[in-house]
């Protein structure tokens, strides 16, 4: 899939994700807005001025997606300078450039990200509140034992402060680094590295990679003995499923869930695939499938207007980062494994499937490998 098949105007340039990252670097120094994703095998940035766009794609370039947890917050934008490298390419492509777009365009210049330095990137500030995450958890299992839900992922952050070396494309760097198969995506609001594919569209067929269930390095084989973990990750397939049915004439995944290396973390993955017929939108697939049960719960608006109460404040953890083509394919991931800035303050979140066989203790030391997977990929000198 190439998201730039059939347009004009593209220049080929040494290069690839280091003079992206250093793109970037410059986009932010200068304060021009920008948004990067990984997918269809390179790394999308959009830069400059962007037009917010409806649902129909097909004119112009590649159309971002950014989504916080509660789908009423999608938004698709299109950028007037979009920057795509691979691991020895880059193109850069102009859509329609506008004067005051000229920073944009000046940000898009060949140059070489400099060489990675060893400082930490973020400084611990404040942990978990444990007393909010027991409530959390409490409310959830009130909620499972009156039959309202079956499962309901809650959350718990930790606070950081930005380091004085601190950049989002040095943060980039970092976290790719060592998260090889995650996917990266980036802006002045967020960074991070997803290993989570929600959805792909390749003409008629799609593509779901759903992860739930969790265990560190060398627990592969606790978890897939795991009863609470396969029974988290059977309701989260069984919505999927169910979702899919209303578009997908043939929809195929194997009966019992695999294991997908995340890197520091190990998780139970069900690949997915369907098809669907023409007509039916990537953009509305996707608004009928999530938040899905490995980030909200089931039943799922029941879960959602639960999580507003509890958690109205997740911003875009949880939520979608992707593209879509004007040919109407297009892959969205979810955000997660990821740092999320207000002005100097770095949140940092990971969140756990409750389930009627959950015991606090694991639920809180799920919550604790997720934060640490990214936090010390940041604070490490």
């Amino acid at each position: 899939m190439n998201f730039l098949a059939g347009l004009s105007n593209v220049a080929t340039m040494g290069g690839g994700i280091g003079t992206l990252l250093a793109i970037m670097e410059r986009a932010e120094r200068e304060g021009v807005d920008f948004f990067a994703v990984e997918a269809a095998g390179s790394v999308y940035l959009g830069v400059g001025e962007a037009e917010v766009v409806g649902l129909d794609q097909r004119q112009g370039g590649p159309v971002f997606l950014e989504s916080g947890f509660f789908p009423e917050t999608l938004i698709l934008r299109r950028f007037p300078v979009v920057v795509v490298a691979g691991s020895n390419r880059l193109e850069v492509e102009v859509f329609e450039g506008k004067p005051r777009d000229s920073r944009a365009l000046s940000a898009a210049i060949s140059s070489t990200f400099p060489p990675a330095r060893s400082s930490r990137l973020i400084e611990f500030e404040q942990g978990i509140d444990l007393q909010v995450v027991r409530e959390r958890i409490a409310v959830a299992v009130a909620q499972i034992s009156s039959g309202g839900l079956s499962k309901l992922v809650v959350s718990a952050e930790e606070y950081y402060r930005r380091s004085m070396g601190f950049g989002v494309a040095r943060a980039a760097a970092k976290l790719k680094r060592s998260f090889q198969r995650g996917h990266l995506y980036a802006s002045p609001r967020a960074v991070g590295v997803s290993p989570e594919l929600v959805l792909q569209r390749i003409g008629d067929v799609v593509n779901l990679n759903p992860l739930a269930g969790t265990a560190g390095r060398g627990g592969q084989v606790a978890l897939l003995k795991s009863e609470k973990d396969q029974w988290e990750h059977r309701v989260m397939v069984e919505q999927l499923v169910s979702d899919l049915r209303t578009f997908a004439k043939e929809i195929n995944y194997p009966e019992h869930p695999i294991l997908f290396d995340a890197g520091r973390l190990i998780h139970l993955a069900t690949p997915i695939r369907g098809l669907v017929p023409p007509g039916v939108s990537f953009v509305e697939i996707l608004l009928a499938i999530t938040p899905t049960a490995a980030i909200g719960g089931v039943p799922r608006a029941e879960a959602v207007e639960v999580l507003k109460v509890l958690e109205p404040d997740r911003g875009l953890y949880g939520g979608l980062v992707g593209l879509v083509a004007p040919d109407g394919d297009g892959e969205a991931y979810l955000a997660i494994r990821g740092a999320y800035f207000d002005g100097p303050t770095v949140r940092i979140v990971g969140g756990g499937g409750i389930v009627a066989s959950s015991f606090p203790e694991a639920e809180e030391e799920e919550f604790r490998s997720k934060i640490l997977a990214t936090a010390k990929v940041l604070a490490s000198g």
